[in-house]
């Protein structure tokens, strides 16, 4: 393991364990169906595949095994509830329980831990200070509520320095481990031929392709860029959304879902990724980006934070959704084929560094076979 990953896992707030026997079941809790996407749920597959690599028998109970009805899954802090009582119900003493923010924050509390991918209070100070919605109230008292009371007694890990930072400051909890996200960098890496992928996959050659991936919501920024920063692009910069809309802007070309092989090559293809979001805990977007040296221009949020430590890709994290700061960082990479092959250089070794599977595979080996030791 790396000396980076060894600073992330926090080794003296979880001791070493011998190694489990895989004789417990591991109960994995998840608002959204696993194969919906977002990123706690490919976190939720992630650790599935290695926990089952491990030999542990794993469960994954969502919203949609504990309501038929829509309306009641959409009752956030309702799901979370059924959701930790159907575990209780369901496992055993030796069972071990991966709770995901509040969702089975009523579960069990030995043998447990909870992975905070953000924080609820963050998230509302962040995204819905503005709004006056009632499900926007909700997020920052009940969510936030639930989500101080998830982390009592339990192993708590975060996905990010920044997201350590709110659990602590908000909530008081002590962080036990920092594990970013992670990805195969053997699948998700760069290529030197550009052209060829871009021509199987329809794109222009000789332009300028500027990439968002993720949904269509305000918090992402999919909005702000078609209203803000898509009429500031020069003619010779393309627009590609890999997401959904309503009305296809023009000079812009719509994607939609893509299967994972196409995705990979989508971020291969491309000159920069644009995500200026309003909140994150530790992005796949970015960090699949990164890992198939595509250089990032997004927020200084969440996992951002820690690209900002190094001296290159600094100058591409844009506070505030700031048009003219983006379209700066867009004419710096456009103007300079040298900075672009050193941004992309740079980012494929943060990759290797901060979020190789490898690390996040050990880092998590350690954690579950300290819990099924205890």
């Amino acid at each position: 393991m790396s000396s980076a990953s060894q600073n992330d896992l926090m080794a003296s707030n979880i001791p070493t364990a011998k190694a489990a026997s895989c004789t417990s079941c591991v109960w994995i809790s998840s608002f959204l169906e696993p194969d919906r996407g977002s990123g706690v749920e490919r976190f939720i597959n992630l650790i599935t595949d290695i926990l089952k690599e491990e030999g542990f028998d794993v469960r994954v109970i969502d919203s949609t095994q504990v309501f038929k009805s829509e309306l009641l899954r959409k009752l956030r802090p309702l799901s979370a509830f059924k959701i930790g009582r159907t575990i209780n119900r369901l496992c055993s003493d030796d069972d071990i329980i991966i709770c995901n923010g509040y969702f089975s924050w009523n579960a069990r509390r030995s043998r447990s831990l909870v992975v905070y991918h953000g924080s609820e209070a963050g998230r509302a100070k962040n995204v819905d200070q503005e709004s006056k919605r009632l499900t926007d109230y909700a997020v920052g008292t009940v969510g936030a509520f639930l989500d101080k009371k998830s982390g009592k007694g339990r192993v708590v890990v975060a996905v990010s320095k920044a997201t350590g930072d709110e659990v602590t400051d908000y909530y008081g909890h002590r962080i036990d481990a920092i594990v970013p996200n992670a990805v195969d960098l053997r699948v998700f890496k760069p290529v030197q031929d550009k052209e060829s992928i871009r021509k199987k996959l329809g794109l222009p050659i000789d332009r300028f392709l500027l990439l968002y991936v993720g949904p269509p919501s305000s918090r992402k920024g999919v909005e702000w860029i078609i209203r803000e920063l898509r009429p500031k692009l020069n003619n010779d910069t393309q627009l590609i959304l890999r997401t959904e809309v309503s009305e296809v802007p023009e000079g812009t070309v719509v994607v939609g879902r893509l299967p994972a092989e196409q995705l990979i090559e989508l971020y291969q293809s491309c000159d920069a990724l644009v995500l200026p979001t309003l909140y994150e805990g530790c992005s796949f977007t970015i960090i699949e980006a990164l890992a198939c040296g595509l250089p990032v221009i997004t927020s200084p949020i969440g996992g951002a934070l820690d690209i900002q430590k190094d001296e290159l890709l600094r100058k591409y994290i844009v506070p505030d959704r700031n048009v003219d700061g983006y379209i700066k960082c867009v004419q710096s990479l456009k103007s300079s084929p040298h900075e672009r092959d050193a941004v992309s250089l740079a980012s494929r070794q943060f990759a290797e560094k901060h979020h190789d599977i490898e690390n996040f595979r050990e880092s998590y080996r350690k954690i579950i076979n300290h819990l099924a030791g205890d």
